[in-house]
């Protein structure tokens, strides 16, 4: 069995949409607050956006760096359009090396495999995803009962 990547995102994307319908319940100045450990929805999701934009577009694709500062959900959705964009272009390149050398910040040099570069910032989306539910729950706004904020499956999408 050979899962298409292209799909596989599709279905994240779609996941990210109920989360997004989610988030406008909830007043912008809930979003934007931080709790207790000092961050906010909004940041967290913000950094989830720069993951992305590191990984595969600054070290996959070659894109120069540039943090990515949005302020408000509106923006975080735009953000997450690019992201969006630049994960189905790295997807369609058959340009692509397999493997990148990447030094990291201790200066250990490493070869990171192409797929590990887009796969990494999806996981790490999720894992965020649940802190979001959470500290969203906790700030007393629940995710709606009988939706699903894990994978959703999407049986014959058409991929981008």
């Amino acid at each position: 069995m050979q899962l298409d990547l292209k799909e596989f995102y599709s279905w994240v994307v779609h996941t990210r949409k109920a989360l997004f319908a989610f988030l406008r319940t909830v007043p912008a100045d809930v979003y934007e607050r931080p709790d207790s450990s000092g961050k906010s929805l909004l940041q967290q999701q913000r950094h989830v956006i720069n993951t992305y934009r590191w990984w595969t577009g600054s070290v996959l694709l070659g894109r120069p760096w540039t943090a990515f500062g949005a302020e408000s959900l509106p923006q975080i959705e735009a953000g997450f359009a690019d992201v969006d964009a630049m994960v189905y272009e790295a997807l369609s390149s058959t340009a692509l090396p397999q493997s990148v050398r990447h030094t990291n910040d201790a200066g250990v040099t490493e070869n990171l495999d192409a797929r590990w570069l887009v796969l990494h910032p999806i996981t790490h989306e999720f894992h965020h995803k649940g802190q979001l539910v959470m500290m969203a729950r906790l700030l007393g706004y629940t995710f709606p009962e009988g939706h699903d904020s894990d994978l959703q499956f999407l049986p014959n999408v058409s991929q981008r």
